[in-house]
């Protein structure tokens, strides 16, 4: 006599709702919560209206700072150009070349910009591409951060070009009087490694 094998329990496949349908019923539920407190209180509903609006204004803003995506400015605009400005103008005053008259253009490495910010890595050529005179601008590339001005215009906060690697002195030098404010993605991974930021 055989015995008929037990049934199994047949399992539901489970529809998560999407995280739209998720927020939609939790503030629903926020909403439907306290409506029932402000009630049992002898409170109007209706004046916990502006208090929630309030509230998801704050919780539904534009990201901060320091949720900016980094992205690069594509050559030919006008955000490009006024961070070569700034470098223009960093790189004239730090070789002592301010009457220096010919164009400067840089063949760039690295611009990466986050908000006000921008990491920038590249060395000067002249306008025909001609290479600039290193008795006049030496033989480096420069590492440099930019922040950019309430009049938009954009200015070199810290330099970290340097012809070799730093010794042991100038990297508890660097360390010491790295800006804070420069957004840690912002730096290279061979300066955040050598500096340990």
């Amino acid at each position: 006599m055989t015995r008929n094998a037990p049934k199994r329990a047949r399992v539901k496949k489970c529809n998560f709702p999407s995280s739209k349908r998720l927020s939609g019923i939790s503030l629903l539920l926020t909403h439907s919560l306290i409506s029932l407190y402000f009630k049992k209180n002898r409170m109007k509903a209706k004046s916990l209206t502006p208090l929630l609006l309030f509230f998801l204004m704050g919780a539904f803003s534009t990201p901060t700072a320091s949720a900016q995506s980094i992205w690069t400015p594509k050559v030919g605009t006008k955000e490009r150009t006024a961070i070569c400005d700034g470098m223009r103008i960093h790189v004239r005053n730090y070789n002592g070349a301010e009457n220096y008259n010919r164009k400067l253009l840089f063949i760039v490495k690295r611009m990466a910009v986050k908000g006000n910010y921008c990491s920038f890595e590249g060395y000067p050529v002249h306008s025909d591409g001609s290479h600039v005179p290193r008795e006049v601008f030496g033989d480096i590339v420069y590492d440099c951060f930019l922040k950019r001005n309430a009049d938009s215009k954009w200015r070199v906060i810290h330099d970290l070009s340097r012809t070799d690697v730093p010794s042991k002195e100038e990297i508890r030098y660097i360390r010491g009087t790295f800006p804070q404010e420069i957004p840690r993605s912002l730096i290279p991974q061979f300066w955040r490694n050598l500096l340990k930021l």
